[in-house]
């Protein structure tokens, strides 16, 4: 199966004061799902909090999967300096959340760094 979902840029405590949307594309093979979206120059202004985005064509089965790629200009703000930044499906959920982890010190979430010119071009790989 193969076709297209709507993707929402989010964040936890505000979303931006203009919706932020972006077509994907998504292959399902049985119960694996790859999904990809490109956000490309959009404005976030408005959005805080912890960046999500909502949407994915399938829930995510019943176990937590943090896999794929990440390529962000603007529209992310980590500190301190990762040394990874990874795309995260809860168990049950449509939504990616982001998360970075720094030598020797715990996992943190992504926040959003509102504002205009934004890109971050997303893929996950999951199970329903």
């Amino acid at each position: 199966d193969e076709g297209t979902w709507t993707a929402t840029y989010t964040g936890s405590t505000s979303s931006p004061s203009t919706p932020v949307t972006a077509t994907g594309k998504y292959t399902r093979i049985g119960r694996l799902v790859f999904a990809q979206v490109q956000f490309v120059n959009k404005n976030t202004s408005g959005a805080g909090g912890y960046l999500t985005i909502t949407g994915l064509p399938f829930a995510n089965g019943s176990n937590d999967v943090a896999t794929g790629n990440i390529m962000a200009n603007n529209g992310v703000d980590i500190s301190p300096t990762p040394i990874a930044f990874t795309p995260y499906v809860p168990a049950n959920s449509t939504n990616i959340d982001f998360y970075y982890t720094k030598d020797q010190a715990n996992w943190g979430r992504v926040y959003v760094d509102a504002g205009a010119d934004m890109y971050l071009y997303v893929s996950v790989t999951y199970t329903v």
